[in-house]
């Protein structure tokens, strides 16, 4: 039942990728004009600016669908509960080794 689950996530993020990814030239989205041989022209003469170091580089998108379709397969097998359930325990564990640590404290004191 789980694998049949995963399985139709997986069906889902994908149709969802595909109608959602933006058009690429050459296809239906007529919205931009052509450009004119001047403004090709104006453009090619102007070197490209550097980018600005406060740019943060964009993920690559086959790199941002493989993390998605992971993501999407840990759910659908349970391993983000998993993940969830052993963050929540180190954090616990945490909480209780400084409380240990501070009422040691205390009772050297």
């Amino acid at each position: 039942m789980k694998a049949l689950l995963a399985i139709l996530v997986i069906i889902l993020a994908i149709l969802a990728f595909a109608l959602t990814r933006p058009v690429k030239k050459g296809g239906m989205n007529t919205t931009t004009s052509p450009k004119s041989a001047e403004q090709q022209e104006i453009q090619a003469s102007q070197p490209p600016a550097p980018p600005s170091s406060q740019e943060k580089p964009k993920p690559s998108k086959a790199g941002q669908m493989a993390e998605e379709v992971n993501s999407v397969i840990d759910y659908g097998t349970g391993a983000t509960a998993v993940k969830a359930k052993k963050n929540a325990l180190q954090k616990l564990q945490g909480i209780q080794q400084k409380h240990s640590a501070n009422q040691a404290r205390e009772l050297g004191e």
